[in-house]
């Protein structure tokens, strides 16, 4: 609470919105019909995966790749290794294929990709038993060092996230 006090304080005297909220930046949009939104980036990229974990059927990724668990445990959040802590570990349906996802809760950049290559690499050698496994990058932005990069790499896509929170007005009539 402390530090997100200070973050608060600091963020008002750098001329930010004072309506920031501890998950994340808020931001006015438009959407395609013209309606006003808020969309926000993660302050922590812990809030983005947690989302993601916590939402994972109603997502993108949810559709095409599962979760995996031993003993009932999820153990695809911060899967551990001895070469770093990958973000998302899953596997695709289809496949069965080791899938890694790296989490940006901002802008990605050129070295997400030797990041990614790293984790994959490992997955490679102790998981999957020779077979394919691909990464996901996953961030708010992106630029062009990083297009250039994954422009060389044929097991890498990104992704960029978008939250929106709009309000409407129910209909009030009353029978």
């Amino acid at each position: 609470m402390f530090i997100y006090s200070i973050k608060n304080k600091w963020e008002t005297s750098v001329e930010h919105s004072e309506y920031t909220d501890n998950i994340g930046d808020l931001e006015n949009t438009e959407n395609e019909n013209g309606v006003d939104t808020i969309s926000q980036t993660f302050i922590i990229e812990k809030y983005l995966e947690d989302f993601l974990i916590g939402n994972w059927e109603n997502t993108e990724l949810g559709k095409k790749y599962d979760l995996i668990f031993e003993n009932n445990e999820l153990v695809s959040q911060q899967y551990k290794t001895e070469i770093g802590i990958i973000d998302i570990l899953v596997k695709e349906k289809a496949t069965g294929h080791y899938v890694v996802i790296e989490l940006k809760r901002n802008q990605t950049s050129d070295t997400t990709v030797g990041q990614i290559m790293r984790y994959i690499g490992w997955v490679k050698s102790k998981l999957s038993q020779g077979m394919p496994v691909k990464g996901i990058i996953i961030g708010y932005s992106n630029d062009e060092k990083l297009n250039y990069a994954i422009s060389c790499v044929e097991n890498i896509e990104v992704f960029l996230y978008r939250i929106n929170f709009t309000l409407t007005k129910p209909k009030t009539e009353l029978s």
